[in-house]
């Protein structure tokens, strides 16, 4: 090893911090591999002890920020997803131990390769691989040459893991110091500050453009917790009086997510808009098209009327 190598990683050893006796290899990948959020001030907690498959799976998922494709919101985020935001950014990495000793990290990557999900990284820094099978052309079934993936599926890890032996899952926390330095240089690097001129004008063209509907909006949903303010006032008025009274409560809670659900992405768009202090973006060739935000303004706003919601 060159002696510029060896500082190198000397360097990165001893900025370790509480990472310090991790491998070599699993520290390097948690603090200066691509987007990683690991660093000196990063901790390990416990995951699962004396665990399986599926709890490595479900450890690297976490990490990963995966969601059930049921539990994906459509226009704003769903409670399981902004949960899993969360954990991606508190949690930088899995590691492994199998009796007592560092062994392996996981990964997850949602966008499936090469038939598979999940990366397993050895101590040594290697990869764990599986045989694929390569096929050409239109002849699904004969086989022409093999190839090493390193992506494996997850009934595939217990080929690279011994389960009969202890294993230990681990999850590395983020390093909050790290994290906070990275979003100081990403506002840096941040689009020019819009002046409060131009986002009152794009409000008001909204507005105009499209007859009050962020008003009406607005008002609708006033008016509908109000509604159900009252009810709710009247059921207990008429217990007082030793009277009964019952209200569909499925029907106003239905119009009142409903009305949420549109004032959330009304609000998401017109304020991406307002960041930006544009409703359409430049093309190389100098002519100009919606920007995306304008675009899902004016798709829900169809929407609205074609269904008066």
């Amino acid at each position: 090893m060159e002696f510029k190598a060896f500082l190198k990683e000397q360097e990165l050893i001893e900025s370790a911090g509480n990472l310090k006796g991790l491998p070599k290899a699993f520290i390097k990948e948690l603090v200066t591999s691509y987007n990683s959020l690991g660093g000196k001030d990063s901790t390990l907690q416990l995951f699962k002890k004396n665990a399986k498959q599926k709890d490595v799976t479900a450890a690297a998922k976490k990490c990963g920020g995966w969601i059930k494709p049921g539990e994906r919101g459509y226009r704003h985020l769903s409670s399981v997803e902004i949960q899993a935001k969360a954990d991606k950014e508190n949690y930088a990495g899995v590691v492994i131990k199998v009796d007592g000793e560092w062994a392996f990290m996981a990964e997850y990557d949602e966008y499936t390769q090469d038939g598979g999900n999940y990366r397993i990284i050895v101590s040594d820094g290697s990869i764990a691989t599986v045989k694929r099978n390569k096929n050409h052309g239109k002849i699904k079934r004969r086989v022409y040459d093999q190839f090493d993936s390193q992506y494996l599926k997850a009934n595939e890890i217990s080929d690279i893991i011994d389960f009969d032996q202890e294993v230990d899952v681990y999850l590395v926390t983020t390093d909050a110091n790290r994290i906070l330095k990275r979003q100081e240089r990403a506002a840096d690097r941040a689009v020019p500050k819009i002046s409060a001129t131009r986002k009152k004008a794009i409000v008001k063209f909204l507005e105009t453009k499209y007859d009050g509907m962020i008003s009406q909006a607005n008002t609708r949903l006033q008016e509908l917790t109000q509604k159900i303010s009252k009810q709710v006032n009247s059921i207990i008025s008429n217990a007082i009086q030793g009277k009964e009274k019952t209200i569909n409560a499925k029907e106003l809670t239905d119009s009142l997510t409903k009305e949420i659900n549109n004032a959330n992405s009304l609000a998401y768009y017109v304020s991406n808009m307002v960041k930006t202090g544009s409703i359409k973006d430049k093309k190389w060739d100098g002519t100009a098209e919606d920007t995306w935000a304008y675009k899902k303004f004016k798709e829900l706003s169809k929407e609205m009327q074609d269904k008066k919601l």
